[in-house]
């Protein structure tokens, strides 16, 4: 009986850390804007072609979502509705380059990408 008691506090003192990375955020909030923002322009239309990867990320981003603080998910959400005004009234060029700037190190902070864009 002692046995199983000292084997079950050490179980749990071992998983304590595990379940802490499970539920702590894994991004800042600041890079996790960053990485919705440029979601958020792969997932335009316009650039529907080039990033087959989108759907992965957006999983992985929403996962990070529901661990990041409450102003963090408003500022991504406020970033995305931004983007979405911004590609019914910007042109193209304007649009490629806003997705170049907010794209920059962007993918290297989502977990498991590569970090280099696909070119076409």
């Amino acid at each position: 009986m002692r046995f199983a008691s000292i084997v079950t506090i050490v179980a749990a003192v071992a998983s304590a850390p595990l379940m802490a990375s499970a539920t702590s955020p894994q991004m800042g909030e600041g890079q996790f804007v960053s990485a919705v923002r440029c979601a958020a322009y792969d997932s335009l239309p316009q650039f529907a072609g080039e990033n087959s990867h989108i759907a992965g990320v957006r999983s992985q981003l929403n996962g990070e979502l529901r661990r990041q603080p409450a102003t963090a998910a408003a500022a991504a959400h406020d970033a995305v509705e931004a983007i979405a005004r911004q590609a019914a009234n910007a042109d193209a060029a304007a649009l490629e380059a806003d997705r170049t700037a907010a794209c920059s190190g962007a993918d290297q902070m989502i977990a498991g990408g590569s970090g280099e864009r696909e070119e076409v």
